[in-house]
C-alpha cells in the first residue's frame, strides 16, 4: 500500500488540467474543472515540480477531478507552455 501511496501525486492538482484535452471527459466535468480552476487561481502561486507531494488526506475513490484542483493547477498548465487565457477569461 505504501508503494501505491507514493504514486498518488499522479492524481494531483498539477495534472488535472490536462484532462481538459481528453475526448473521454464530459463537457459538464470539464466545465466543473474550469470553474474550480478559476476559483482557486492565485497569481502569487508559482508552480515547481520539486514541490509535488501526495495529499494523502483525500479519498480518491470518491473524488471528482474538479475536487483535486488547487491554486497550483493553473500555474502547472502554464509551465507546460499552454496559454491559460481560455481558463481565466
Amino acid at each position: 500500500m505504501t508503494k501505491f501511496e507514493n504514486h498518488l501525486w499522479y492524481a494531483g492538482p498539477e495534472l488535472v488540467p490536462l484532462s481538459l484535452f481528453s475526448s473521454s471527459l464530459s463537457t459538464h466535468m470539464k466545465g466543473n474543472i474550469v470553474n474550480r480552476m478559476r476559483q482557486a487561481y492565485d497569481q502569487e502561486v508559482q508552480w515547481n515540480v520539486r514541490g509535488l507531494k501526495a495529499d494523502k488526506s483525500r479519498d480518491l475513490s470518491t473524488a471528482q477531478l474538479s475536487d483535486l484542483v488547487n491554486s497550483s493547477s493553473v500555474p502547472a498548465l502554464h509551465s507546460l507552455g499552454v496559454d491559460n487565457d481560455f481558463i481565466l477569461s
